[in-house]
């Protein structure tokens, strides 16, 4: 590809700016003929794997993290199921057998255990495709209907676990299941079977080794409530070579005594021009897997270089297949349409069921090359079966100030699969390159809810990987976006939400937009209630904190960062409680009430601490805050300063911590880590040291800070939780869009302010509730000096452990890429106690529900 700057005509003003053309050359298309191509995966955690452009080595790296991991060498196949974490790879031997790989997700993102098997395969019988099968169903949802669950896709595995199909140079298919010690059964494709191939061949005839037939690309297609696998091979041909050959040349008859037949075309050598179809039947019998393989079709003349082929499943239509070429000369690709007919009988009186076959649907011919094809994911869309289709135009011409790094070298579009005709409700958009080091790309991945597409483009000078979007539905004015419904899908589906958050945190949405977004995702996630409430409400405040997190890094104006922070500060410290809460119950007697495992008393009492001062927070917010006003009555008039707009002083301005006291999700955790707080305090007065001398002190410590924290507080805790379940029962009779609002909001609306308002005037009205001296002024106020006795002195705790609330320390970490906050599991104890079983836990997901990262914290 070469490029050429155009300098703008005389006269011209700033529109008429230097603009770049840049063309593409044969050379640039070559990559997408070539087989293997270079692998990309995208797991639905969305972590982005692919192979290192010159070292052995696998990258991965999380969409909204900037640090990369390795893995391993470098694979010819990289494989990653839609619901489990684990990656399959394959490492191509140089003269030596090659090796395959299985590697499980560990607790963190970056951090991928070995299976600690692996496989041999020796030259000739490299892996050429493969496909994992047997994962979770997935979630829709249609238009104006509640969420459902997906039919399953391909053959149920009756083994447990699921199962990866694989396919070798040498036409044979491989089934691997990822349960620990079953071996891997190999079935040969070019003769039907239904029993395991022998690892002793038998000797090839001479009527099937001429010439000899490599597979050099697969496909491997599953379709809805189909037990059925379908193969798609292509192979080229190459001469046998001669074996046991003598010097002397002898008895040379140059007579042809025999026609050249179909195996003896010196035309045929090469690349064929065909593509064979066979159909995989798994099932289960008397305890052992059958397997059998038919082959049915085979699409012949297929012309110019072939691309791309693959199956497309959609569960209102048929199977189909996809076929993509290439014409180099032209710099044109076509693309060919094939759709599985459905099984029918011969004739009537006949019993036999002729096979089914692919037939051609539609083919469309695009300037340019086809980079990259799957099927569109329709939630709300009631017409046919969609894909995508990127595009990449052979030259174009643009001018460089829209984009100064990069530029557009075509387009991703949305494609009717039945006719391969443009959809219309549907907007294109553009695939960029750099500026400086343009690349055609040669492959791309997906991300888990089909908001991105992950392409590279590999070259003898340079490699590069861009993120590019994908096409959305349009959108009228005032219709709310399908985002919402992304998100639902994805949480029901249990699949990470970066890829969706990541394209809103990038859009221009106006606050009342992102609003209506998580709002729309709590709708889709209330409606078929396939989830309890508590679970919703966590789900809701966690899509909240990610979004808005999200947002304030990429927001441009000033106000809008500190708004945002906030907002996703007091979701954070929901869903804090909500951990807290949790972390009490594990370590209590569910039997007994009021009794708990003393060797927690140290960690819960730390707990208890971070409690008492974000409640102490609490109230210096609700005392000092003027009176609430309804939204009728907020006007110009009700400034005392008369600025416009009005004063930060204003009645406008509601802390957003405050929605703690007005969803009953908020109001509930805190009544129930305030009453086990008091019984917690109760029990450790009557609990009897143990006999070792360590631990008892380590539990009398715990009592003398416990009983200082709850004794000395400023709060009276019982009148404090009296107060909060009352306001809990007058939340409950709130109206279910205001609280939705408020949750998806993370702080008090203006409909809910009547009730804050009671709640705050009860707290205020209170002779015996608080001693607000001592609320305001702390001890250690009076020891620094009268110059901490400001508000704004009274800051959030920083640079506390977000699972323990512990201050954090330096060393290995992990990091929420969700919340941002640390975790410390080195301090994991290592005896067996409940304690430590729901420390552990906390290694699956952080407080706040994201995931986490390694990193070492200085």
């Amino acid at each position: 590809m070469f490029s050429t700057t155009i300098s703008p005509s005389k006269g011209k003003g700033k529109d008429g700016s230097a603009s770049t053309t840049w063309r593409t050359g044969w050379w640039d298309f070559w990559p997408l003929v070539e087989t293997p191509r270079k692998p990309m995966q995208w797991t639905s955690s969305s972590i982005m794997v692919t192979a290192h452009p010159t070292l052995p080595t696998l990258i991965g790296r999380h969409i909204s993290s900037s640090k990369e991991f390795q893995f391993q060498p470098l694979p010819v196949l990289l494989e990653s199921p839609n619901s489990e974490e684990k990656v399959f790879a394959y490492f191509p031997g140089r003269q030596t057998p090659g090796v395959a790989c299985l590697w499980r997700r560990g607790s963190t993102l970056d951090h991928w255990k070995h299976s600690g098997e692996q496989w041999s395969f020796p030259a000739g019988e490299s892996v050429v495709g493969g496909q994992w099968l047997g994962g979770a169903r997935g979630w829709t949802r249609p238009a104006a209907s509640p969420p459902r669950r997906l039919p399953p896709q391909g053959p149920r595995n009756q083994l447990g676990g699921i199962l990866l199909i694989l396919v070798t140079e040498d036409h044979v298919m491989h089934l691997l299941s990822d349960r620990p010690g079953l071996k891997m059964i190999k079935y040969a494709l070019l003769s039907p079977t239904s029993s395991p191939k022998s690892d002793q061949q038998s000797p090839i005839s001479e009527a099937e080794s001429i010439p000899i037939r490599t597979c050099i690309e697969a496909a491997v297609g599953t379709h809805y409530s189909d037990n059925t696998v379908y193969l798609a091979l292509r192979s080229k041909s190459a001469p046998i070579p001669v074996t046991g050959s003598t010097h002397a040349i002898t008895n040379v008859d140059l007579q042809t005594h025999e026609p050249f037949g179909i195996h003896c075309d010196l035309d045929r050598l090469g690349y064929e021009s065909e593509i064979s179809f066979y159909q995989v039947v798994i099932q289960l019998r008397g305890g052992s897997l059958v397997v059998s393989t038919k082959p049915f079709q085979t699409i012949d003349k297929v012309k110019n270089h072939i691309t791309l082929m693959s199956f497309f499943s959609h569960p209102s239509s048929s199977l189909m297949f996809g076929l993509s070429t290439l014409e180099i000369d032209e710099l044109r690709s076509s693309l060919q349409m094939y759709t599985l007919s459905a099984p029918s009988k011969a004739s009537p009186s006949s019993k036999n069921v002729v096979s089914r076959s692919f037939e051609p649907t539609a083919t469309r011919t695009f300037g340019g090359a086809i980079t990259f094809a799957f099927p569109a994911s329709q939630h709300t869309d009631t017409s046919g079966p969609l894909i995508f289709v990127g595009l990449v135009d052979p030259s174009s011409t643009i001018r460089s100030h829209t984009r100064r790094k990069e530029q557009t070298i075509g387009l991703t579009k949305v494609l009717n699969a039945l006719d391969l005709t443009d959809n219309n409700q549907w907007e294109s958009t553009p695939l960029w390159s750099s500026s400086q080091n343009y690349g055609v790309p040669t492959t791309g991945a997906a991300s888990p809810n089909q908001k991105q597409v992950w392409t590279a483009s590999f070259s003898l000078w340079h490699s590069r990987t861009t993120l590019h979007a994908l096409p959305r539905p349009h959108s009228e004015k005032g219709q709310v976006r399908p985002e919402g419904t992304d998100l639902a899908v994805a949480i029901l589906s249990n699949k990470s939400i970066s890829d969706i958050v990541h394209s809103i945190a990038r859009a221009s949405l106006t606050p009342g937009e992102i609003l209506d977004i998580i709002h729309s995702a709590v709708k889709t996630l209330q409606e078929g209630q396939p989830l309890s409430a508590t679970r919703i409400a966590q789900e809701t405040v966690g899509i909240a904190l990610e979004i808005y997190r999200a947002k304030a890094k990429q927001s441009k104006d000033e106000e809008d960062p500190q708004q945002l922070a906030a907002r996703w500060h007091a979701a954070q410290d929901v869903l804090s409680f909500a951990s807290c809460r949790a972390a009490f119950e594990q370590c209590c007697d569910n039997h007994n009430v009021g009794q708990y495992d003393p060797s927690a008393a140290w960690p819960l009492t730390k707990i208890s601490r971070w409690c008492i001062d974000f409640a102490k927070s609490l109230l210096r917010t609700c005392l000092s805050q003027p009176k609430f006003s309804s939204p009728s009555s907020q006007g110009a008039s009700d400034d005392l300063f008369g600025s416009t707009p009005n004063s930060p002083a204003g009645p406008d301005e509601v802390d957003p911590s405050l929605v703690h006291l007005v969803h009953p999700f908020a109001l509930g955790n805190l009544v129930a880590v305030f009453t086990q707080m008091q019984r917690f305090r109760a029990f450790l007065d009557v609990v009897p040291l143990p006999t070792e001398e360590k631990l008892a002190n380590k539990l009398l410590s715990a009592r003398n800070v416990l009983v200082d924290l709850i004794d000395c507080c400023p709060i009276n805790l019982s009148e404090f939780v009296k107060i909060l379940e009352d306001a809990k029962n007058e939340a409950s009779r709130l109206d279910a869009n205001i609280l939705n609002e408020a949750l998806v909001s993370c702080r008090p609306i203006p409909s809910s302010q009547g009730h804050l308002q009671q709640v705050v005037n009860k707290m205020a009205g209170s002779e015996t509730l608080v001693d607000r001296a001592r609320l305001f002024i702390e001890p250690f106020d009076l020891l620094d000096g009268v110059s901490r006795l400001s508000l704004n002195a009274q800051t959030k705790p920083r640079g506390l452990d977000i699972v323990t609330k512990e201050p954090t320390k330096a060393g290995h970490s992990l990091i929420c890429l969700r919340c941002g906050g640390c975790y410390l599991p080195s301090q994991i104890p290592t005896t067996i106690s409940s304690w430590g079983v729901w420390q552990r836990n906390q290694l699956d997901h952080c407080t706040c529900g994201g995931q986490w990262e390694q990193r070492h914290v200085t």
